[in-house]
């Protein structure tokens, strides 16, 4: 805790001992001149002196609110707001999420990345940046950790750092939220990282959302404050934090307009934003800059400056390999270019730390085949010398080299085929074929029905031994006896049905949690609603015994209700049914929870935590199922008790039985195919397939743990694209959109699929279907009325990008181009 934090605390706790003391000096004069007047006159003087009392004290406090200036108030909001900045800044400095990461990057010393200001085309005007007609640029270059200096010469407080794939934006991002004195001043601005992929502008707005990610984060801040969320929101909104917004570039493109155009919403927000050139450059061409934002670009480090921190960074087994090939960096065009971004140096320095290893195997290599073979060979090395490494054993399982690649490519293959980034648990479903999930429908639809037949067979039998009518009696025998063949034609019904009608899909279904819905609002609510119901039950019950002759069950039953008037037998139980119906519609909403409520998925702080929240969320709805199906079937059995269809009730253990096996037939039909439920099925069958561990989430920490993955926003990513695209290469089912996007540097719109899109493309539709193997025209002529016009209107890829799509290896299948200037 610093000085100004400690000061203000103690004043606090003198101020709160003076108000108790007085409080105390106060409440004993009070008693004692209560027992004196007592004493001397009787209880009624008491009470006439208590109410003058009382009366002079609600004139003192209507005085003092009406002429109060509320400065205590606003002193100590203040004195709140510093303290938890102050406590903000301890929590940031010792925050161990990322420790291990800086370590590893900034040993024996950071990489030196410089930046400088951005051209004109990025920015606003400086005036606009400088909040007035007179402001004048301002050179924002530097470099060596210097950003957060860098940030508080911009006069607005908006920065966005720009520049290319691997370029160091993310490390420079956790370095500045650390870059701030011991000896802060007390109303400096707090730097907070906080990834970008995890706000959604259609659900909350920013203030609420990094509130909440403040919250989830730091726990501890302002934990002992009975009104945290409002200290929390005091310190956003007065400017106290300034949100790091990392990797505004993994957010996907239709949220990614509308988070900047949030942000210029809100003109006098301060932040830094992180991002890759080539998207914000396409952001350039639909919407307008960042209002006020001072943009600064990063440079690639200098060819002796990489071969110094090789060299520096070396163990002591590769310090002469590491010398040799440094000699030829700045003379080897491709190998100086394949080592020019800080992610690249990063993989080379790991990739050759283990004996047995030569780094001067690049410099071949990449003279006769490339700066992109060099750049898949360190990654492909890098990823053996991280499972290889001994990071990961502390409390977690540890996987073999050769499996746990295995399984890294499985789940790159995975994303590369969704064109996605984001690992999120409950889209592995989508691993698996239709027909598989069409099966898994007809085997929860026969297990439901064999379910429920089971628990009600004692209820049924009875039921059918009370039954003096034949054709019912013959129907609940054959649905205790016919188990077996109704399971297995369930079974065939339901799996033929899901198969033609599609709905066995994976991949839909998405995480749920168990919500409170009720309260005094929803009380109200259920009231007036209630009473509605109640009313229409009231008028078909008074009609139904109107037609019918009550029986003297119910005759009886309505007797032994108290308060009941002497009215006729359907009007007594016309208003005992609206009214019960009435109570129970209002209690039931005034506690309601709701066991399906949409989970926080970008707002989760882990995976475990969505999986978690929705394992709960099945449980309690398979035992909400149970309570609810055992409650209708005594009330059924009930109603015809009391109409006189049955002459006696079955046992009621037979009963609940009966209900609990309908209720949880009805859930495991209805809502047995959730998130959870498919991702446990999913990830037993590719364990016993030998694609994932079985302890996949276990699996997945580990991955993190030793720098491959990481884990933000309720889903795992790799730590680059380029090494999830380099991990999958070796998969027909993961060359798709985004590998090329990777591949080629040409952001390209979410892939359809291959019959959509000829269906769809007026090419297509003018030529005919292509035959197997054999092009019906050239791909320019594809392009040509695609193409040409997007390149004028700065939204297509235009001709290069195009005559490479038809040049390159990885394109050369069946592909056309769109509407959109994208490859099919």
């Amino acid at each position: 805790m610093s000085w100004r934090a400690r000061v203000d605390h103690n004043r606090a706790v003198r101020r709160r001992g003076w108000e108790w003391g007085s409080l105390g000096v106060v409440a004993a004069l009070a008693a004692g001149g209560t027992a004196w007047v007592w004493l001397r006159y009787d209880f009624e003087k008491v009470n006439w002196t208590w109410g003058v009392v009382a009366g002079v004290i609600a004139v003192y406090v209507l005085l003092d609110q009406l002429f109060r200036t509320g400065t205590a108030g606003l002193a100590q909001a203040a004195a709140h707001r510093r303290a938890a900045a102050d406590e903000l800044v301890e929590l940031i400095r010792r925050d161990p999420t990322d420790e291990t990461l800086l370590r590893t990057v900034d040993e024996p010393y950071p990489l030196p990345v410089r930046w400088h200001t951005a051209p004109d085309r990025f920015l606003p005007s400086w005036r606009a940046i400088g909040r007035s007609s007179a402001a004048i640029p301002v050179d924002l270059a530097g470099g060596d950790g210097t950003l957060w200096s860098c940030y508080r010469r911009v006069p607005s407080g908006r920065l966005l750092l720009l520049g290319p794939a691997g370029s160091g934006k993310s490390i420079l991002a956790l370095r500045m939220a650390r870059e701030l004195p011991v000896h802060r001043e007390p109303d400096t601005p707090v730097p907070a990282l906080v990834p970008a992929d995890s706000w959604d502008p259609d659900r909350e707005g920013f203030h609420d959302w990094l509130v909440d990610r403040l919250a989830r984060r730091y726990p501890q801040l302002a934990a002992g404050h009975p009104r945290r969320d409002a200290v929390l929101r005091d310190l956003v909104e007065t400017g106290l934090v300034v949100p790091v917004l990392d990797g505004l570039d993994e957010v996907p493109e239709d949220r990614l307009i509308t988070c900047l155009d949030e942000l210029n919403a809100l003109p006098t927000q301060r932040f830094v934003l992180t991002c890759r050139t080539s998207v914000y450059e396409r952001y350039l061409t639909q919407g307008e800059k960042l209002r006020g934002a001072a943009v600064v670009m990063l440079e690639p480090p200098a060819p002796a400056e990489v071969a110094d921190y090789l060299v520096d960074a070396a163990p002591l087994h590769q310090v002469e390999n590491w010398t040799a090939v440094a000699t030829t960096l700045g003379d080897a065009p491709q190998l100086t270019a394949a080592l020019s971004t800080p992610l690249m140096v990063a993989m080379a320095r790991s990739a050759f730390d283990q004996p047995g290893t030569d780094p001067r195997d690049l410099v071949p290599l990449a003279s006769e085949r490339g700066r992109r073979s060099v750049e898949d060979d360190l990654l492909t090395r890098a990823v053996d010398a991280a499972l290889r490494s001994r990071r990961g054993s502390q409390g977690l399982r540890r996987w073999e080299p050769k499996t746990a690649r295995r399984y890294l490519a499985f789940l790159a293959a995975h994303l590369e085929s969704l064109d996605v980034r984001e690992f999120r648990w409950w889209q592995l479903a989508n691993a698996q074929p239709g027909p598989f999930w069409a099966l898994v429908a007809g085997a929860r639809t026969a297990v439901a029905v064999w379910l429920a037949l089971t628990l009600s067979a004692d209820a049924l039998t009875a039921t059918a031994e009370l039954v003096t009518h034949p054709p019912t009696r013959s129907l609940l025998d054959d649905l205790v006896h016919e188990t077996d063949a109704l399971t297995i034609t369930a079974f065939l019904l339901a799996s033929v049905v899901a198969l033609v009608r599609g709905s066995g899909r994976a991949g839909q279904e998405r995480p749920r949690r168990v919500a409170f819905v009720g309260g005094l609002r929803a009380f109200r609510d259920g009231l007036l609603s209630g009473l509605f119901g109640g009313a229409f039950l009231a008028l078909f019950t008074f009609g139904f015994l109107t037609a019918f002759a009550p029986t003297p069950q119910l005759v009886a039953l309505l007797d032994r209700v108290p308060g009941l008037p002497l009215w006729s037998d359907p009007v007594r139980a016309a208003v005992a049914v609206g009214l019960v119906s009435w109570a129970y519609g209002a209690v039931r909403a005034g506690l309601r929870v709701d066991v399906a409520a949409p989970a926080p998925e970008l707002g989760a702080t882990s995976v475990v935590e969505t999986v978690e929240a929705d394992r709960a969320a099945s449980v309690a709805s398979a035992l909400a199922s149970a309570a609810v199906g055992v409650l209708r079937v005594l009330i059924v059995v009930a109603a015809l008790r009391l109409i006189g269809a049955l002459p006696a009730v079955p046992p009621l253990p037979a009963l609940v039985w009966a209900g609990a096996g309908l209720g949880l037939g009805w859930w495991l039909h209805r809502r047995g195919g959730g998130a959870w439920m498919r991702f446990a099925l999913t990830r037993a069958a590719l364990a016993v397939r030998g694609r994932t561990p079985h302890r996949l989430l276990a699996f997945l920490a580990y991955a993190e743990t030793v720098g491959l993955l990481r884990d933000g926003a309720g889903a795992y990513r790799f730590r680059h694209g380029r090494l999830q695209s380099r991990l999958a290469g070796g998969s027909v089912s993961a060359r798709r959109g985004s590998r090329l996007r990777e591949e080629l540097g040409v952001e390209l719109p979410a892939p359809a699929t291959g019959r959509r899109r000829l269906a769809s493309s007026p090419t297509s539709r003018r030529h005919g279907p292509r035959a197997s193997g054999t092009p019906t025209t050239s791909p320019w002529r594809h392009c040509a009325g695609h193409c040409w016009p997007g390149r004028l209107r700065g939204s297509g890829p235009g001709w290069r990008a195009c005559w490479h799509l038809s040049h390159h290896p990885a394109s050369r299948r069946r592909w056309r181009c769109s509407g959109s200037g994208s490859p099919g």
